[in-house]
């Protein structure tokens, strides 16, 4: 699919959600579970989370209501709608639990999860709360908590078992399947317009570099670059428009390996030559796939409630 018919489907279905719709996170290599059905009970207050605190280096123990509300405050805005921030936070909770039956981190020996948003969930406790939200704090607090409490309990399960409940924050249009990030195929997490996103302030950014800037930033790949070479090719691009194969210096690299490299928002981008300086035009920001925190809001903007919205993004799940 063209990027200009990509744009323009993309368009259509923004037109057609204007009606209220009626509907960080990477993998293990294995594919998801399937099998016995789940038994899903309401949080206790006694249900805690070993956490590991990735700036003390240390295990927290965490009431799980505790846990939800800083994950929720680390992850999106306070500002966003309520029915999307319950949406997040059945996603999170979904994380843990699913990190909870896979036997606990895979990093951090001792932890169910940690808060390493590139690994797991980002968290910041409360005082950190009160340090971001100032004057607004008892006011963000209470409303985070209230959306926490309202789904308290809730996953999001397929054929009977929690989910990876994968989120990003802005997609570029449509979300991004699994598999072509990360190589593993999961069948809750396939693409899914989410034409919301475009209206997003921050939807398209850009990076610009000096040739020299270039040349340094992709040793990091590795390759070495001469100068005096065109940098420019034609990306191999999924139907979502994540890069999936770049050419540079004769090597063939991954939109992935390339936003690492050189710190884009996403590895959906263009890239090209102006003034002497390699310019990225990059839409959305984070890996594209599962849940758009940005397209949840609009969706809940729209009328659309936090079952709607997490079943309009992680395909064929309900939520118990």
């Amino acid at each position: 699919m063209s990027r200009l018919y990509a744009f323009g489907a993309a368009c259509m279905l923004l037109c057609m959600l204007t009606i209220p719709l009626i509907s960080t996170i990477k993998p293990a290599a294995q594919a998801a579970p399937a099998g016995a059905n789940a038994v899903t009970q309401p949080v206790s207050e006694e249900e805690t989370v070993i956490m590991y605190d990735t700036t003390s280096k240390k295990l927290i123990s965490l009431p799980v209501e505790e846990y939800l509300i800083g994950v929720v405050a680390c992850e999106m805005s306070a500002s966003s709608e309520p029915e999307a921030l319950k949406a997040q936070a059945v996603a999170a909770y979904t994380l843990l639990c699913k990190k909870k039956q896979d036997g606990g981190s895979s990093t951090y020996s001792g932890a169910d999860i940690s808060n390493n948003p590139e690994q797991d969930q980002g968290y910041i406790d409360q005082d950190a709360r009160k340090e971001k939200w100032k004057d607004s704090a008892d006011k963000n607090e209470q409303k985070i908590k209230q959306a926490v409490q309202a789904v308290s309990g809730l996953q999001i399960l397929y054929d009977g078992q929690p989910i990876l409940a994968a989120y990003h924050a802005i997609s570029g249009g449509r979300t991004e399947d699994a598999e072509n990030v990360w190589g593993s195929s999961y069948p809750y997490l396939k693409p899914v317009e989410s034409a919301g996103d475009l209206l997003a302030p921050d939807y398209a950014s850009t990076v610009t570099y000096t040739k020299e800037e270039f040349i340094q930033l992709a040793a990091e790949l590795p390759v070495t670059l001469d100068a005096d070479v065109s940098f420019i090719s034609t990306p191999e691009c999924t139907d979502s428009g994540t890069v999936q194969s770049y050419q540079l210096g004769g090597q063939s690299f991954t939109g992935q390996q390339m936003r690492k490299a050189f710190g884009l928002r996403s590895a959906n981008f263009d890239l090209s030559e102006k003034d002497g300086n390699l310019v990225f035009t990059v839409r959305g920001y984070g890996h594209g796939v599962g849940m758009s925190q940005y397209g949840a809001n609009y969706m809940a903007q729209q009328g659309s409630d936090f079952k709607e919205i997490l079943q309009w993004y992680y395909t064929g799940c309900t939520v118990e």
